[in-house]
């Protein structure tokens, strides 16, 4: 007898609490919207887009969110809104109790900025992917000039390229340069522009100005950049920064040098 006031005892409170939410959800359908709050995750990105200019894109779509009814606002569309921006790689958006829509947005991740010969700019992201670039937000990350070809194509992912397309592409080729550079902490402060010359190799300029990197094609990069730290370490500690023009890392294992 006991057991079954007990469980009598649960299932008024779930169908009490079902009520509840039923009622909630009904209340909330009949509010006024009151807002948007806005977050735009960037890890130790540059900004790309502001909370502002993002709410002003949704906005342009519909009219402004503040004062329709809840009810009428669609959460599914205004993510299919914040994805199709340029800057956003994905986009959460809900409406909470107060009537307050919630928006967060994943802003892309640039590596790389690209010069091309047809005079187009644009970026590459963390994970292989080509965007626009902002003129009102730069991102401060290195550049990339020179006999760069290709053209540029929104939303191009250099990882799905076929591989035998890889091996030829300067910009899959580039992307891997500038991943490989971006988790260096040794490098990256000093990378300030590569550059691609006519028989696409890869010349790295330093931000000191002090030298050049010849690195050659994008194989074997680690590698590449292992000795790079090692004569870092050993050689430029013992003679300075100013001993040499260019530092030649094309030649298999070895590092040879060109004194000013």
């Amino acid at each position: 007898m006991k057991k079954i006031i007990i469980i009598s005892i649960w299932v008024l409170l779930i169908a009490g609490t079902g009520v509840l939410l039923g009622f909630v959800t009904i209340e909330k359908q009949k509010g006024i919207c009151q807002g948007a709050i806005v977050t735009i995750n960037r890890s130790s990105a540059d900004v790309l887009i502001t909370q502002n200019e993002l709410l002003d894109l949704v906005q342009t779509k519909a009219k402004p969110l503040r004062g329709q009814k809840i009810d009428g606002i669609n959460p599914r569309e205004i993510e299919s809104t914040i994805r199709k921006c340029p800057y956003i790689i994905d986009a959460e958006v809900y409406v909470i109790m107060n009537g307050m829509v919630m928006i967060t947005a994943t802003q892309r991740e640039p590596i790389l900025r690209v010069f091309n010969t047809h005079n187009e700019q644009f970026y590459i992201d963390k994970n292989g992917t080509l965007f626009q670039s902002n003129p009102l937000h730069p991102s401060r990350v290195l550049v990339a000039s020179g006999n760069i070809n290709a053209r540029f194509k929104q939303g191009q992912d250099l990882n799905l390229l076929p591989d035998s397309l890889k091996a030829k592409s300067v910009l899959y080729g580039l992307y891997q340069l500038s991943s490989t550079i971006n988790q260096l902490n040794y490098i990256k402060p000093l990378a300030g522009q590569v550059f691609v010359t006519e028989k696409f190799n890869y010349e790295l300029f330093t931000n000191t100005g002090r030298h050049t990197i010849i690195l050659g094609d994008a194989h074997d990069l680690e590698n590449k950049f292992n000795r790079l730290y090692w004569f870092y370490k050993k050689a430029i500690s013992q003679v300075g920064w100013e001993r040499y023009s260019t530092i030649n890392l094309s030649y298999n294992n070895q590092v040879v040098c060109t004194k000013k």
